[in-house]
């Protein structure tokens, strides 16, 4: 789940791998009380996983059951990475709760008697009104346990969680830091604990703690000699947090980002985002990506030469954010609120959705050094009292919760966006010489863009390209550089980059994208192959022609800058 060990004292162990699943269409799982008596005929299914992978469930959305047992005995937590979309756990057949969002991490606990033990999941990824994501998206709707499911036992002081915060000094040579560890305590009694932290292997807390219930503890230091975190160099410092019995270890790296003027700086410097949008899926195993594809998925990338990658339109795994740590490769996240229209943005459950999203996602993926934007959302009604009035809920609220990263939205309505003073700096998502236009008409849309965004009083703000691209279908390759052709795609992106990457308002590109994605079933008819085939390599990775003419661009655009 990690690029690196969590936890080395703590008893935890994964329940991925085959599980009991039963398919509820109709929806009487509940009535019939399945929780309590899971259906005699249930077949196999592997977890983590996406249903839609089986034989004959492609277009699968609807319900089904999960039951797994297990062999546990205490205070036992039970943690689900991703579900998607809507969860409802039962454990023995009592009710633990419930989780919507499809992306994020939630977990439930329960004391239990030693024995074997019955957990049962109801996943509900059917689409409504209030859905996040609607059923209109473009990206195919996978259903299941995407993600690990991981089980940890604790019969004293837990560690619940920890939060790095600093402040870098104006020379960057050092951080005031603050480290917020929670601590739960599972004794019936209020008791004493050693809690250290260390930074690498340095020491830099020891101290006894008194825990009645549940306790937050802040521990303040000053780091010398920061390494700083930059691009193409992820480095990383090792966190680690301790009890006699427990521990919890992160991996965070130091870095300011910043915007000033037209530009987006990192550790004082402007940098020239080169970026790809990445949907963390494939055909063969939807969302549900084996670790060894992600590690592909890098290695693709950094031979393409990119320095960011926009997570589209969902909080990626913490394995691929982590190596993007690694690398010293810029991230975008966003959560999956997609091509809402007006008539949906006002709706108390569809805001207090997209608030929770926000607050999930900012809260486990605070200390990746690596995430320097957060996306509110895509493409939805921002020309709208009811998409401002969301955008403005959420901005302030994710600022609330962490002022160190830039905000941002992505854009398709851009000459009559009401929204922008609300953002750091503007995403523009636009497909002249695709859905319209040619792709002669760039340097014109430029010039209306920019001078409409002077006209909104935003002209001074940096821009950003965030989607832009067009359809090739692998191995369609013709001299005349017609529409669907590889050739077509190459034509498209020289003439695009040359025009963005020399263009001084320009603070970056996102192509769209970097890999096939299969493309939901409503828009089938739209889709060539029922693909979204704007990728720069196919759904299995392997290159079109447009990858080397990007990557030569992109190579061209670094040796130019170190030159500078």
């Amino acid at each position: 789940m990690r690029l690196f060990t969590e936890h080395i004292k703590r008893k935890t162990f994964l329940l991925d791998g085959l599980w009991d699943y039963a398919i509820d269409e109709k929806d009487i799982g509940e009535e019939k009380q399945w929780f309590r008596h899971f259906p005699c005929n249930a077949e196999k299914t592997a977890v983590p996983a996406c249903i839609n992978t089986r034989f004959g469930y492609i277009n699968f959305q609807s319900i089904i059951w999960y039951k797994k047992d297990f062999y546990a005995e205490g205070n036992v937590v039970i943690k689900f990475n991703a579900v998607t979309e809507f969860a409802k756990v039962y454990l023995d057949g009592e009710y633990l709760g419930e989780h919507y969002g499809g992306f994020t991490a939630f977990e439930f606990e329960k004391k239990l008697k030693p024995g074997i033990h019955s957990l049962v999941v109801r996943v509900d990824s059917s689409s409504n009104e209030d859905t996040i994501p609607l059923w209109e998206v473009d990206w195919h709707h996978y259903c299941g346990i995407i993600r690990s499911v991981e089980v940890s036992c604790f019969n004293d002081v837990a560690i619940k969680a920890m939060r790095a915060e600093y402040e870098l000094s104006d020379e960057l040579t050092s951080a005031e830091v603050k480290i917020y560890v929670k601590l739960k305590n599972y004794l019936p009694f209020r008791c004493t604990k050693l809690l250290s932290v260390n930074i690498d292997n340095e020491k830099v807390y020891s101290n006894t703690v008194e825990i009645d219930e549940e306790e937050e503890i802040c521990v303040s230091f000053v780091l010398k000699n920061i390494r700083l975190w930059e691009l193409d160099s992820g480095n990383l410092y090792t966190i680690t947090v301790q009890t006699d019995n427990d521990d919890l270890i992160d991996k965070t790296g130091f870095r300011k980002i910043e915007v000033k003027g037209k530009g987006i700086y990192l550790n004082n410097k402007r940098i020239s985002i080169m970026g790809v949008n990445r949907h963390e899926e494939h055909p063969d195993w939807g969302f549900a990506m084996p670790p060894q594809l992600n590690v592909k998925d890098m290695d693709i990338l950094k031979n393409l030469g990119v320095n960011a990658v926009r997570g589209s339109h969902y909080p990626n795994t913490q394995l691929f954010v982590d190596m993007c740590d690694a690398e010293g490769i810029l991230f975008w996240s966003e959560i999956p609120m997609w091509g809402f229209e007006k008539e949906s943005l006002d709706r108390s459950l569809v805001i207090a959705r997209g608030l929770n999203m926000h607050a999930e996602m900012v809260n486990q993926y605070y200390n990746h050094p690596s995430i320097i934007i957060w996306g509110m959302h895509n493409e939805i009604a921002t020309d709208s009292p009811q998409g401002y009035s969301i955008t403005e809920k959420f901005v302030k609220y994710v600022k609330s919760i962490d002022n160190s990263r830039l905000i941002t939205y992505a854009t398709n309505r851009i000459l009559k966006d009401d929204c922008l003073k609300l953002v750091d700096f503007i995403s523009v998502n636009q497909y002249v010489g695709w859905y319209e236009g040619d792709i002669e008409d760039w340097e014109g849309f430029m010039s209306n863009m920019k001078n409409s965004l002077k006209e909104k009083g935003v002209g001074d703000k940096p821009i950003v390209m965030s989607e832009f691209g067009v359809g090739a279908i692998f191995g369609n390759k013709n001299f005349e550089e017609l529409r669907w052709s590889e050739n077509y795609q190459v034509k498209f992106y020289k003439h695009t980059l040359d025009l963005f990457l020399n263009d001084n308002d320009i603070s970056g590109v996102y192509l769209w994208q970097f890999a096939d994605i299969r493309s939901n079933a409503k828009w089938s008819l739209l889709r060539a192959r029922s693909f979204n085939n704007k990728g720069l390599v196919n759904e299995y990775r392997q290159p079109k022609l447009s990858y080397y003419a990007v990557k030569e661009m992109f190579e061209n655009e670094r040796d130019k800058r170190r030159r500078c």
